[in-house]
C-alpha cells in the first residue's frame, strides 16, 4: 500500500489498485444472431443510444471494497481498471514513443456508428474518432466500405493484451484468433462481432451495457426487452440516431445515483421512418393479455463467463415474422440536428410521454401486435414487460437503490460508507433469501413474485 500512501489514494475516493476490482464485476451481455450484415448494423447503430438508459435501469452496483460510493454502477469503475493508456495516449504528456492521443479507456462506450445508408448522417459520428491508417487502406482496398473499415482500424489503435502460448502460429485464412485477440479486449457497450473463420455463424451484435440482477426473472425481463427491441427496430425501421457525444454524456449520467428518477438522457424525439406514424396507432396491446416472446425454446441460452452473465440467442423469429410492413423506408434528416433530439426521463424513454413519443415498450408492443403468438406466451410477456414498465417509473427501486438502502438501514451501519462483514454478510443472506422467494421484497420486485422454481417455464 506503499503507493497509496504516497498519494494514489485520493482523499474521499475508494482505492481500488488492481484490474480484478473492474472485470470481477459482474454484467448481463446479449449476443444477438442477425441474418445479414446489413442487418446487424441496423441493430447495432440502434441500440448505441439505448446502451446509457439500460445501464441506469438495469443499477446495481453502489459498493466496492467495502465501501459505499457515490455511484450506482459498475462501468467506470471496469474502465479505470483496464485503462492501460500511457500518459502520452492520455494528452499529460507530449507525444514522443506513442502515435496517438485517445480520448478513452479500452473499456468504455461505442465510439461511431457503422451504417453507410442515409439516416446515419454524418454530424452523428462527431468525437474525435481514431484508426490505423495503414490497417484502414488495406481493408478499403479488400472491398469494406469507409464505415466499418474505420471501425475494425479503430480496434488497432491499441495494443493487444492476451495471447494463448499455443495460438501464437496460426493460419489466418482458417482461424481469426489473432483478430479475436485485439476485437475481444476492446470492450464497448456494444460489440461487432464478424463470423469465425470455417463457421456457419452469421454476423453477430453483443449488448453489453446492462447490469446482472438478482433474480432469474429480472434477467430474463431484460433479456427479452432487449430481444423484442431489436426485433421492432428492424420491423419499423426505426432510428434511435443521436450525436455519439450525447451518448457519451448519457453514460456518465447513467452511473450517478438513482439516474433513473433524477436524471435526463438524450434521446431521439421521432424515431419513425419520416412520414410513417402508423405503428404509433397501434403501439398498445389489442388485448387484454399482451403479447409474449416469440423467442421458441432451444434457440437461446444463457450462461456465466468470467463473472459475467452472458445471454446468447441465435434466432428468434421465421423470416417472414422478423418483419412486418413498414410503408416508408428511413430517409436522411435535413434540418437543424438539434431539433431531433431532446432530454428525457428514462420513464419517458420507457413508457412514453403520452404525446407524440411511445416510449421503447410502446415499440415493442406494436411489434408484438403484428404477431400471433399463444395465449401462454402473452401471460409470461405481460409479466416481463410490467416489470420494466414499474422499474422505469419509479414504482419498482433498482438493484442499487434497494442495495444502498438496505446498508443504510443496517443497525450497525455508522453513515461512514464502510460496509462491515458484517452487514455484507446480512446483505448476502437478503439477496439469497430474495431470489428464493423466502424474503419479500415488494419494493424491488412484482408483488406476484415466488422466487426462482425451475420446475416452471417462468421464474
Amino acid at each position: 500500500m506503499d503507493e497509496a500512501k504516497n498519494g494514489a489514494a485520493l482523499p474521499d475516493h475508494i482505492y481500488l489498485d488492481a484490474m480484478g476490482f473492474g472485470m470481477g464485476c459482474c454484467c448481463l451481455q446479449i449476443t444477438f444472431q442477425a441474418n445479414s450484415l446489413e442487418e446487424a448494423r441496423s441493430v447495432y447503430d440502434a441500440l448505441v443510444p439505448v446502451g446509457p438508459v439500460m445501464l441506469a435501469l438495469t443499477a446495481a452496483a453502489p459498493a466496492y471494497r467495502g465501501y459505499l460510493s457515490d455511484v450506482d454502477c459498475r462501468w467506470n469503475v471496469i474502465a479505470g481498471s483496464v485503462d492501460d493508456r500511457t500518459e502520452e495516449e492520455r494528452g499529460l504528456k507530449p507525444l514522443k514513443d506513442n502515435q496517438y492521443v485517445i480520448p478513452k479507456s479500452r473499456y468504455d462506450s461505442v465510439d461511431s456508428y457503422l451504417s453507410s445508408d442515409p439516416p446515419c448522417r454524418p454530424e452523428y459520428n462527431d468525437n474525435v474518432f481514431l484508426y490505423d491508417q495503414p490497417i484502414y487502406e488495406r481493408l478499403i482496398q479488400a472491398g469494406l466500405d469507409e464505415p466499418l473499415a474505420k471501425h475494425f482500424a479503430h480496434l488497432y489503435i491499441r495494443d493487444p493484451l492476451v495471447i494463448f502460448s499455443d495460438r501464437i502460429d496460426q493460419d489466418d485464412e482458417k482461424s481469426s484468433d489473432h483478430f479475436e485477440s485485439i476485437q475481444s479486449t476492446n470492450w464497448q457497450t456494444l460489440r461487432f462481432k464478424p463470423p469465425p473463420a470455417g463457421s456457419k455463424i452469421g454476423w453477430r451484435v453483443e449488448f453489453r451495457s446492462m447490469e446482472v440482477q438478482i433474480t432469474d426473472f429480472e434477467n430474463a425481463a431484460f433479456s427479452v426487452f432487449i430481444v423484442l427491441l431489436s426485433r421492432a427496430i428492424l420491423s419499423f425501421g426505426l432510428n434511435f440516431y443521436i450525436p455519439i457525444s450525447k451518448v457519451d454524456e448519457n453514460m456518465q449520467r447513467a452511473q450517478k445515483r438513482n439516474a433513473v428518477k433524477e436524471q435526463r438522457f438524450w434521446f431521439r424525439k421521432n424515431v419513425y421512418p419520416t412520414g410513417n406514424d402508423v405503428a404509433y396507432m397501434h403501439s398498445t396491446p389489442t388485448s387484454s393479455s399482451p403479447p409474449e416472446s416469440p423467442v421458441s425454446e432451444g434457440y437461446g441460452h444463457s450462461h456465466a463467463v468470467n463473472g459475467h452473465h452472458e445471454t446468447h440467442t441465435k434466432a428468434f423469429f421465421s423470416p417472414d415474422q422478423s418483419r412486418c410492413p413498414s410503408p416508408l423506408s428511413s430517409v436522411s434528416g435535413t434540418g437543424r440536428l438539434e431539433d431531433e433530439y431532446e432530454e428525457m426521463t428514462i420513464n419517458e424513454i420507457i413508457n412514453g410521454n403520452g404525446e407524440d413519443f411511445p416510449g421503447l415498450l410502446g415499440l415493442i408492443n406494436a411489434y408484438l401486435n403484428s404477431l400471433d403468438v399463444e395465449f401462454e406466451q402473452k401471460r409470461r410477456m405481460r409479466k416481463y414487460m410490467e416489470f420494466v414498465k414499474h422499474r422505469a417509473d419509479g414504482t419498482l427501486k433498482t438493484t442499487a437503490t434497494w442495495m444502498r438502502e438496505f446498508i443504510r438501514s443496517h443497525p450497525t451501519y455508522k453513515f461512514d460508507s464502510v460496509v462491515s462483514q458484517e452487514i455484507n454478510y446480512d446483505l448476502m443472506k437478503a439477496i439469497d433469501e430474495i431470489e428464493r422467494g423466502v424474503r419479500r421484497a415488494d419494493d424491488l420486485l412484482p408483488k406476484d413474485y415466488q422466487g426462482t422454481n425451475y420446475e416452471k417455464d417462468c421464474p
